[in-house]
């Protein structure tokens, strides 16, 4: 019977991409049952007064669809990362969780924006350019 670490499974695989699901779904779930709006606390583009919404951007969600699109993609898309780029997975991983939001501080429209689309859409583009780059094709064809 095989070992799981013979095809670079381990427990630390599955970890932060799902702690971060966890804190996802633990802020909705607060909203929701403190019937608060924390969609306040978003990113509004050009602000000074809401510079903390470039961090709190991808933990806010609208809605029960909205936070289980982010989540699941996300875990998943976290877990080929960190299993195909063990060593540059927490370079990766924070580096899209903060840049989006900061690009989309300078360019966004003024409305609040939520949600961890942006934050996935980097994640992605990550893993889809490192393939063209790479000229791995299993990559482009995640």
């Amino acid at each position: 019977m095989s070992n799981w670490s013979d095809y670079g499974i381990h427990k630390g695989l599955f970890l932060w991409p799902a702690l971060w699901v966890f804190v996802a779904w633990a802020v909705f779930g607060f909203e929701y049952a403190a019937d608060l709006n924390l969609g306040k606390y978003g990113l509004l583009p050009r602000s000074t007064e809401q510079w903390y919404g470039v961090l709190t951007l991808p933990s806010l969600h609208g809605d029960l669809n909205h936070i289980t699109s982010n989540t699941i993609s996300l875990f998943f898309v976290g877990v080929l990362i960190r299993y195909t780029f063990p060593n540059l997975f927490d370079r990766i991983w924070l580096l899209s969780l903060v840049l989006p939001g900061i690009m989309l501080w300078f360019i966004g429209r003024p409305s609040l924006h939520i949600g961890a689309s942006a934050w996935l859409s980097a994640l992605v583009s990550f893993v889809f350019f490192s393939g063209v780059l790479r000229g791995h094709i299993k990559l482009l064809a995640q």
